[in-house]
C-alpha cells in the first residue's frame, strides 16, 4: 500500500438530507439518509434529543389526542386536547378539567381564543364549544334564538301612545362579564290605545343549559326599528304583566344606558338586533382577526355506509351522525343527484331525506357536504361578539383562476388575514366592516394542505402543499425551500400518505430554529403522523425524525418561563421535544449515510481509509457500514479486529456492522481498508458509508467525517 494516499473527501459542515438527486452526484456535504440526525449546528451532526412524556400536562382519561392547543388564560396556560374517543379536556399542573363529552372527531378540531379571553372550538360537523377558562365545563357555541313570538295583550293601566308597537324578547347567559345573547324572537306587532300597559305571555323557554335570563323589548309608538329594554326575568318564566312604562321612559333609560338601546336594521341595511345567532355549525375552521371572528371551511362527512330503501328514510352503519348535520346535502352512491337532509335521529344511524332516495340497495358509500354555496363562504361575527353570526354575515372567495379550489385554513398574519386552499393563497382586510368595505385578493399560486399546516416565525409563513414546502413573507413572496426533499412530493415516487393529509400539522421550536412538518407515510400504515419532515431555519437543512407513537398535534408552549413544543400523541400522551437523550418508550434511533462516492482509479496500491470524530458518549456506541458498488446490503468486513486494535472501531468477520466505542474519550475513530490496486478486472469501484446507533444516555454528535481514497 502506497504511503501517501492518493484523493479523499473531508466531510465536516453536514449540509443536510438530500433525497433529490442521484446519489452518485450528491454534493459531499448532503446526506442521502438522515433520519433523528440534525445539521443544526455548523460543523457538527447532533442526534436529535428526545420526545418525552409529560407527567403534569397528560390529561387523566383515555383516548388517543388528535388535536392539540395551547390555551393562554389570566390564571395560567392549559393544554387543550380532543380524544379519539370524543372528549375535549383542559390540562395543566393542577389536573384536567373535561369541557365536553362524546363530540365528532371524525376531523380535527380547531380553536381561536378572541379577543374577550374565551376559547372557541369548531369542527364543522357539530354545534362548536366556547370556554372561559375557568368554568369546569365548556358549553356550546352561541345562544339559539326563541323559538316563539311573544304574545302581547294590551288592557288599560298603562302609559303607552297610541299607535303600533313592535315587542320581541332574547336569551341571556349573564353568567359572563359581557354576557352573551341571542338573537331576538320573532317580532310580535300590536295596535295600542293611549294609556295602555303590555301584559307578555307564551314566552319561550331556552334549550340552551347555558341561558340564565331572557329579556324584554319593545318598540315606541310608530317606531318599530328601535327597541327599548323593558326588563329582564329568570329563564323559565313565561309571563310578565308590570310593563307600564312610557314611551320618553324608555328613551330617557336609553339615554343614561346607551346598552338599553337596540336598532333592528342599521342605516347600511346590517342587521343588528337579531346579529347574535350561533356560529354555523358546517364552517370547520376559526380565526380571530381585528375584533370579529371569521368562520370558513367545507367539510366533508364520509364515516361508515348507508342502505336505502326507496323512501326517504336512509340508515347507517358507523356513520355517527348528529342532528347538527340536518340541512346538508348527501350524494349517495347510485343516487342521480344530492338529496338534502331534513332531520337526523338521536341514534346517529338515522335520518329523514327531503326527497325521497330512487334506489333500494345498502353498503353504499356517501359524501354529506353543506351547501354548495358554503364552498368558498366566509362568515364573520358581530365586532367584539365572536359568537354573533347572522347569515348575512358572509364574504364568498371569488375565484379568478381556472382552478376550482376550496379553502383549506384561516390565518391571521399582520394587517390581513390569509385564505388558504388547496392551490391558492388569498388576503382578506377590510376598514370599517367587512360588509362595506371588505377587500379579497390572490396573493399567490401555492396552497395549503389543511388548516395545522401552516405556521410563523420572524415574520414568515412556512407552509405545506401538494407541490412541497414553501415559505411566504408578509408581502406574499413565495420561496420555495423543499427543493432538496422534492421528491417525495411526486406522484410516482411520493412515501406520502396523501389519503391521511387532514391529519398533517406543522409546528415551530422557537427555541432551536427548526420547523417540524409532520406528515405520514405510507409504509408506517398509520392514521396520525408518526414522522416530520424537519428544516433548519438557519442551517437551511432537511433531515427526517421519527417517533414512538403517532403524533396528533403540536402547539407551543410555555413551561418554566421557556418556549417549548408539546405535541399529543396515542393513549392520552403529552410530549415536550428536546428533553432528554432518549425518547418516552426507548432509545431514539439515528442513521446518516453518504451519497456514492468513487474510489481513485489508479495501477497502484493506495491507502483508503475511514476515520471518524465524535463527541464521547459514556455508554454509547455508533454502528459503521460500508456499501460497495451500490449495494443494497452493506458489505462484509471479512476480517475480526478488536476496538483496541482497530483504532477504536471493532469488526468481525462475517459480520457488515463495525462497533465504533464512542467511550473513547479521544473521539477519533479510524478503520483501514483494503487499498489493492484497480486494474482491468471487476473490483470496488465506488463506496457508501453510513453511521447509526441508539442514542443513550447522553447526546451523540459527529463532528467530522474523512474518507481517504475516492475521488
Amino acid at each position: 500500500m502506497a504511503d501517501q494516499p492518493e484523493g479523499g473527501i473531508e466531510i465536516g459542515e453536514f449540509a443536510g438530507l438530500m433525497t433529490n438527486a442521484d446519489p452518485n452526484d450528491l454534493p459531499p456535504e448532503n446526506s442521502q439518509v438522515q433520519t433523528n440526525v440534525q445539521s443544526l449546528v455548523p460543523g457538527r451532526l447532533d442526534v436529535r434529543l428526545g420526545v418525552v412524556q409529560q407527567a403534569s400536562l397528560t390529561p387523566a382519561g383515555s383516548g388517543d389526542i388528535i388535536t392539540l392547543y395551547t390555551y393562554v388564560a389570566p390564571d395560567g396556560d392549559w393544554v387543550v386536547t380532543v380524544h379519539s374517543n370524543g372528549d375535549i379536556k383542559a390540562t395543566r399542573d393542577s389536573g384536567t378539567k373535561t369541557l365536553a363529552t362524546g363530540v365528532n372527531v371524525t376531523m380535527p378540531w380547531t380553536f381561536s381564543t378572541v379577543r374577550n379571553g374565551d376559547l372557541i372550538g369548531v369542527n364543522g360537523y357539530q354545534r362548536g364549544i366556547r370556554w372561559d377558562g375557568f368554568t369546569s365545563n365548556a358549553e356550546d357555541l352561541g345562544i339559539k334564538e326563541p323559538v316563539a313570538a311573544p304574545t302581547v295583550s294590551h288592557p288599560g293601566g298603562g302609559a303607552a301612545t297610541a299607535g303600533d308597537y313592535a315587542c320581541a324578547y332574547r336569551f341571556l347567559d349573564n353568567t359572563l362579564p359581557n354576557p352573551s345573547v341571542s338573537g331576538i324572537s320573532t317580532i310580535t306587532t300590536v295596535a295600542v290605545a293611549a294609556n295602555d300597559q303590555f301584559s307578555w305571555s307564551d314566552i319561550d323557554s331556552s334549550a340552551d343549559s347555558r341561558v340564565t335570563h331572557l329579556e324584554l323589548w319593545r318598540s315606541t309608538s310608530g317606531a318599530p326599528n328601535v327597541l327599548y329594554f323593558i326588563t329582564k326575568l329568570a329563564i323559565g318564566v313565561t309571563s310578565y304583566s308590570s310593563d307600564t312604562s312610557s314611551d320618553q321612559t324608555l328613551i330617557d333609560n336609553s339615554v343614561a344606558d346607551a346598552s338599553k338601546k337596540l336598532v333592528v336594521l342599521a342605516p347600511s341595511g346590517t342587521v343588528v338586533a337579531d346579529r347574535a345567532q350561533p356560529p354555523p355549525f358546517t364552517k370547520p375552521f376559526v380565526a380571530q382577526f381585528q375584533d370579529r371572528a371569521f368562520y370558513a371551511g367545507y367539510p366533508n362527512f364520509t364515516q361508515g355506509t348507508v342502505t336505502t330503501n326507496g323512501s326517504t328514510t336512509v340508515t347507517g352503519a358507523d356513520t355517527g351522525w348528529n342532528a347538527d348535520m340536518a340541512g346538508r346535502y348527501m350524494w349517495i352512491d347510485t343516487e342521480p343527484r344530492p338529496v338534502l337532509i331534513s332531520t337526523v335521529a338521536g341514534s346517529g344511524t338515522s335520518l329523514t331525506l327531503d326527497t325521497a332516495a330512487t334506489t333500494s340497495t345498502s353498503g353504499l358509500s356517501y359524501n354529506m357536504l353543506p351547501s354548495a354555496y358554503e364552498r368558498n363562504q366566509i362568515l364573520y361575527s358581530y365586532q367584539d361578539e365572536p359568537e354573533s353570526v347572522h347569515s348575512t354575515f358572509e364574504v364568498i372567495v371569488q375565484e379568478n383562476t381556472k382552478a376550482t379550489d376550496t379553502i383549506t385554513g384561516l390565518l391571521a398574519f399582520g394587517s390581513l388575514l390569509y385564505i388558504g386552499m388547496y392551490k391558492h393563497i388569498y388576503t382578506l382586510s377590510f376598514f370599517v366592516q367587512p360588509r362595506i368595505d371588505v377587500d379579497i385578493r390572490l396573493l399567490a399560486h401555492r396552497g395549503l394542505v389543511n388548516n395545522r399546516c401552516w405556521d410563523v416565525h420572524e415574520g414568515v409563513v412556512y407552509a405545506i402543499d401538494r407541490a412541497g414546502i414553501y415559505k411566504m413573507s408578509a408581502g406574499g413572496s413565495i420561496t420555495p425551500i423543499s427543493a432538496a426533499i422534492q421528491d417525495i412530493f411526486r406522484k410516482d415516487s411520493s412515501p406520502l400518505d396523501w389519503a391521511n393529509q387532514e391529519w398533517w400539522f406543522c409546528v415551530i421550536d422557537y427555541q432551536y430554529e427548526l420547523v417540524r412538518f409532520h406528515v405520514g407515510y405510507t409504509e408506517d400504515e398509520t392514521t396520525r403522523p408518526k414522522r416530520a419532515l424537519v428544516y433548519g431555519i438557519r442551517s437551511e437543512a432537511w433531515w427526517l425524525e421519527t417517533y414512538n407513537y403517532e403524533m396528533g398535534d403540536g402547539a407551543r408552549f410555555t413551561s418554566d418561563g421557556q418556549p417549548r413544543v408539546a405535541l399529543g400523541g396515542e393513549d392520552r400522551r403529552v410530549f415536550f421535544t428536546n428533553e432528554s437523550a432518549t425518547d418516552t418508550g426507548g432509545p431514539c434511533a439515528w442513521t446518516w449515510k453518504t451519497g456514492v462516492h468513487r474510489w481513485v482509479s489508479t495501477e497502484q496500491n493506495n491507502v483508503r481509509r475511514l476515520e471518524v470524530l465524535a463527541g464521547p458518549n459514556t455508554a454509547g456506541s455508533i454502528a459503521l457500514k460500508t456499501y460497495s458498488n451500490r449495494s443494497a446490503t452493506a458489505t462484509d468486513w471479512g476480517v475480526t479486529v478488536s476496538s483496541a486494535a482497530g483504532e477504536g472501531v471493532a469488526t468481525t468477520s462475517g459480520n457488515s456492522s463495525a462497533t465504533i466505542d464512542n467511550t473513547r474519550s479521544t473521539g477519533y475513530f479510524q478503520v483501514r481498508m483494503d487499498g489493492l490496486r484497480q486494474g482491468a478486472r471487476e473490483v470496488d469501484r465506488f463506496i457508501e458509508l453510513e453511521l447509526s446507533g441508539t442514542q443513550k444516555p447522553t447526546a451523540q454528535t459527529i463532528s467530522q467525517v474523512l474518507i481517504t481514497g475516492v475521488e
